[in-house]
């Protein structure tokens, strides 16, 4: 603590303990006892101007020590020795673990054929149970990895600005820099980022439902001034006092006692599914395998030895069943893919990273998976599409349009006086240096452009703003599409008006300042200022002049705002004062601004890439019919035969009607948030997968009913935010498209490593069952298995699951709600390739011979050090298992290059693969590890040393694998087996959940057919945290997949390319 804080801790007449005492309560007379809210205010030396320079030169530090700060606890994160020991309690792994050391107890009995080399047999349980370490070891770094992954976007989400004042002066500041005593500015649509008490409000409610589950909106005025922290802001605005910071607030507090492990996605639950499956089905080999080894140990060991040939039964060969049990506990290793949900963590975790580079912020898992499948875009315009850097450049002022900004002495000085007045106090942007220390306009885009006209005509907007006292406010909103403010022009705002605007009006009483879209504000106009500033009556043609204006500003992409003022008489009630209705009428007309809002230059490519993707991009804009369509065609979104609608015409349709304009419908103008919901709806009714953007409060019953939510992360809303599933960091289009690539990337990378890991437990399988009923045991080891399941689940979902997206995935259509997870193409991969390996392993079972071969000694007549123990007479017998292992270990890795690719037009195997480093790495890994396990390996893997031409005939044979992948990219799948195949193994279409998984492997995904009842559960559901959709109505019985909308530009490749020959 600095000296002066030291010196003045006391200045604090309120504590932590006192300031949870009132939260607690909530009560005004506690309140009322500490003098009120200026008397809290007061006591923690704080005002309505915000923080003292005291406290911003200190840094704020004595309020955190003494207060604390804004952060809140997070999950204690797991260390990597309880991740360690977490991989022990699999069931499988502790019976194998048992069965190893009973092996390794067991070696130690002497055997009656024990030869002079010595009894090594303990070296497989010892080599078991060092296999399974490291199993456990590297799976506890991926788990230990992928938690410090989550933590830091868990810590990026979190990260958000507020507005407070400080030192007089509006300002924003990290959400964790918050410090009791501080004076938030709070707007609707934003969250509460501490608990407080309200300084001043204006039709203030509160939307507690994070915290109650109450839906109904609370009123917020001196009668409730409690705010709590997490909660909304459901209309109007006003500031508060921040009492309670992090874990003393009321969120704080709820979040201590929910702290919980994250969820696994759909995508995960559901491929553990499959992986339960496959292990089902290897406990059955497994089972069976130990049931033929068993009746063959009894045929030699009884009917044989004891029986027929009148021997004595030797107690010692009882542990030939421990090698069984071993054995098959490790085929169930094997064969239980849990590699497949790792592939989707990794896969998931790895993409969230890059995806954050591509300014997609992730907030739910299963958003990166449904993107992929996304096959209609509902996008805003402006910030979106548009820069979002908006300037006036034309307007109607005066009675006639300027192509260009009037300076200010072109225009008579009542309308600039006007202008620049209704423009400082109807509005909450404010100035504030940037990093550079440049000063710009922080809020609301096009009151920025308003200030900065002002500015630009010589306007303080300070100055007018403090002297003016705001009665009430009439928010804007996407029904209303304007806003106005009701202020007392007391004679010091004349003054400060004044001083630059000798000409401005002055007038005893209440002034109404309103702004908003042209149609709707013109509509309540009955007079303007004339060519001399001067009030006069709103004629016909004065009218038309002003509409002409419109169409003219409107058909050259600008965004049109009339700008309006009515004096209202005094000795109005507060209750009429607080009327839109009442007051909203009879306005005098300003004048009209053009704002240009340029279009993002990566966007028109953006768009066209979508598209060819066979995504239908469509805009959804409140802004007027002409400017949503001109920048539509700008940025290639509205094409010839496109159809653009506005929100009313689509509030009219039927569903019916609503169906037959959808193929082609591209705009939405003037629409409002139902409007955007009812569309959102009925697309999903249709089948098709939805990407959504939004950033008003009101969006968020569409950004939840849609199968991905994106929120704006500059201009959105926190309640967007809060129902979105990825943040758009930059607000830009292209970030969309990015995340669809993203999208793509990861279900292309669980179908490669789904395809590579069912093709090695076919024949893993098979092998270890079919050497058990003809050779009596299986000719991979139980070591060489763990080896084999490390391959193919940790590492290769480590190269497989990691590579990042490419050209390629935009130039097929989406892969849609109902496709399955393993396609037709795959199938004939997995078969080909097992095929092909079974093949090459049973003649090597069938011909190679065992024992000691003639002429196959390859010890040195020199002596070597540790010869005996790794080279031993007795691993002789190992050479044809072992030219089996290193031949089946290598199919694998050339089969890895194979699985990069599914598709038979993704020839080129090797293509991009420098992009992919840990997959290269894995590669190379895996050579060493296996080339140091056969040399080195002796009896603990049960290998043999190899000479290097045998090395040259395994690794020649399994590279065999690659040429095999060429040609079966090229035998087409006949059309009926392909459809059959599709068919079988399709997902049923049942009801909708938000996510496109159930396509993945099982179930379908619908959505509400009634726009009018959604509406009303999507907004009650938006509180809802969960990833599955709340909805669940049967879908319509139209298949939009079958018949998708109208892309233009789209590829007419299909998800699966048709092969040649088809």
């Amino acid at each position: 603590m600095s000296t002066e804080a030291s010196r003045d801790s006391s200045r604090f007449q309120l504590d932590v303990a006192a300031l949870d005492r009132l939260s607690n309560s909530r009560r005004t007379k506690d309140v009322a006892e500490l003098g009120g809210v200026q008397g809290i205010m007061e006591k923690l030396c704080t005002s309505t101007d915000g923080l003292s320079q005291i406290d911003i030169d200190d840094g704020c530090s004595e309020r955190y020590q003494l207060f604390g700060r804004n952060v809140y606890p997070q999950p204690k994160s797991k260390s990597f020795i309880r991740l360690w020991l977490e991989c022990l309690k699999d069931p499988i792994l502790i019976i194998l673990i048992i069965s190893a050391v009973i092996s390794f107890v067991l070696s130690f009995i002497p055997k009656e054929d024990e030869g002079s080399e010595g009894n090594w047999d303990w070296i497989e349980g010892v080599a078991i149970l060092a296999a399974i370490v490291i199993v456990c070891t590297v799976t506890a770094f991926n788990d230990w990895s992928k938690e410090r992954q989550f933590r830091k976007l868990n810590a990026a989400k979190e990260d958000r600005m507020v507005t407070v004042i400080r030192t007089g002066l509006q300002q924003t500041v990290n959400i964790h820099d918050l410090a009791v005593g501080d004076v938030v500015d709070i707007q609707q649509g934003d969250q509460v980022p501490a608990d407080g008490i309200l300084i001043a409000a204006i039709n203030l409610e509160l939307d507690e439902s994070a915290l109650t589950g109450e839906s109904v909106t609370v009123t917020k005025d001196a009668n409730s001034p409690f705010m709590l922290c997490g909660c909304t802001i459901a209309t109007g605005n006003g500031t508060m006092v921040v009492t309670n910071v992090g874990i003393h607030s009321e969120w704080g507090k709820t979040l201590a006692s929910l702290v919980k492990e994250p969820e696994p996605t759909p995508l995960q639950n559901k491929l553990d599914s499959l992986a339960k499956l496959i292990g089902y089905f290897g406990a059955g080999t497994a089972l069976f395998t130990v049931l033929v080894l068993g009746i063959r140990w009894a045929y030699k060991e009884i009917v044989k030895k004891v029986i027929v040939d009148g021997g004595s039964f030797a107690l010692s060969s009882l542990t030939a069943w421990i090698d069984f049990i071993i054995l098959a506990v490790t085929i169930v290793v094997v064969a239980v893919p849990e590699g497949l949900p790792l592939a989707v963590t990794i896969s998931l975790a790895y993409s969230m990273k890059r995806m954050m580079k591509d300014n997609n912020l992730v907030r739910h898992l299963n958003a990166c998976e449904t993107m992929g499948g996304a096959t209609n875009i509902c996008s805003d315009k402006t910030g979106t599409l548009t820069q979002n850097k908006m300037t006036v450049t034309q307007g109607w002022f005066a009675g006639r349009l300027f192509d260009r900004v009037p300076a200010r002495d072109e225009l008579p000085a009542s309308i600039v006086a006007h202008i620049g007045v209704g423009s400082a106090v109807n509005s909450n942007a404010f100035l504030q240096a940037n990093e550079a220390g440049q000063m710009e306009f922080i809020g609301s885009k096009t009151e920025c452009a308003l200030l900065q006209l002002s500015r630009n005509w010589g306007l303080d907007y300070v100055p007018v703003r403090k002297a003016t006292s705001e009665i009430t406010e009439y928010d804007f909103n996407s029904d209303r599409k304007r806003m106005s403010k009701v202020v007392d022009m007391t004679q010091s705002s004349y003054e400060e008006a004044a001083r630059d605007f000798p000409d401005f009006t002055a007038h005893a009483g209440p002034r109404i300042f309103c702004k908003g879209a042209s149609e709707m504000v013109l509509s309540l106009c009955t007079s303007y200022l004339d060519e001399q500033g001067q009030v006069a009556p709103m004629t016909e043609e004065v009218r038309k002049s002003i509409d002409e204006a419109i169409i003219t500003l409107a058909s050259n992409g600008l965004r049109t705002i009339i700008l309006a003022y009515r004096d209202i008489e005094p000795g109005q009630t507060p209750e009429q004062l607080n009327d839109s209705d009442l007051n909203e009428k009879e306005l005098t007309c300003v004048g009209l601004t053009g704002i240009m809002d340029p279009l993002r230059e990566e966007v028109p490519e953006s768009v066209r890439r979508c598209q060819m993707a066979g995504i239908m991009v469509r805009m959804v804009t409140g802004d007027n019919i002409l400017t949503a369509k001109s920048i539509a065609r700008s940025c290639n979104i509205l094409t010839e035969t496109g159809t653009a609608i506005t929100g009313p015409e689509l509030r009219r349709m039927t569903d019916a009607e609503l169906d037959a304009v959808i193929p082609t419908l591209q705009v939405v103008a003037r629409s409002t948030p139902t409007d955007k919901l009812k569309l959102v709806t009925r697309l999903r009714a249709l089948g098709e997968v939805v990407a959504v953007t939004g950033d008003g409060a009101n969006d968020a019953p569409a950004l939840k009913e849609a199968d991905v939510g994106l929120a704006m992360g500059i201009s959105g809303t926190e309640v967007a935010k809060e129902a979105s599933d990825i943040i758009l960091l930059d607000d830009n289009f292209h970030s969309v498209e990015m995340a669809i690539l993203w999208g793509r990337a990861v279900y292309d990378n669980i179908r490669k490593f789904l395809q590579f890991q069912l093709t090695v437990n076919v024949v893993a399988l098979v092998v270890a069952f079919t050497g058990a009923l003809f050779l009596g045991e299986s000719p991979l080891g139980a070591v060489q298995l763990l080896w084999v399941n490390l391959i193919m689940d940790t590492l290769a979902a480590l190269a497989l699951a990691t590579e990042g997206p490419h050209e390629g995935l935009l130039k097929r259509k989406p892969y849609g709600r109902y496709e399955s997870l393993i396609s037709p193409d795959m199938w004939k991969n997995i078969a080909f390739q097992s095929v092909f390996q079974l093949v090459v392993l049973f003649v090597f079972m069938a011909i190679l011979p065992d024992g000691n071969w003639a002429n196959s000694s390859y010890l040195t007549d020199l002596p070597v050090l540790g010869s005996d123990f790794f080279y031993g007479g007795g691993t002789i017998a190992y050479r044809k298992d072992t030219i089996i292992f290193n031949t089946f270990v290598f199919s694998q890795l050339f089969n890895e290059l194979n699985a990069r690719k599914i598709t038979w037009m993704d020839w080129n195997i090797l293509q991009n693969i420098h992009k992919s480093p840990m997959f290269i790495i894995v590669m190379v890994l895996t050579v060493v590890l296996q080339v140091l396990i056969v040399t080195f390996g002796s009896y603990a893997v049960r290998v043999h040393l190899l000479e290097p031409q045998e090395w040259l005939y395994t690794i020649a044979i399994a590279f065999l694998s690659i040429p095999i992948g060429f040609v079966q990219h090229l035998v087409p799948i006949p059309p009926p087996l392909a459809r059959f195949i599709e068919r079988l193994t399709a997902p049923r279409r049942k009801k909708a959940k938000k996510g496109v998984v159930e396509a993945f492997s099982g179930s379908d995904s619908s959505s509400s057919s009634s726009s009018s009842s959604s509406a009303s559960s999507s907004a009650s559901s938006s509180d809802n945290e969960g990833d599955d959709h709340p909805h669940g109505v049967e879908t319509n019985e139209v298949d939009y997949m079958a018949s998708p909308s109208v892309v233009p530009g789209a590829c007419d490749d299909p998800a699966r390319p048709t092969a040649p020959g088809e």
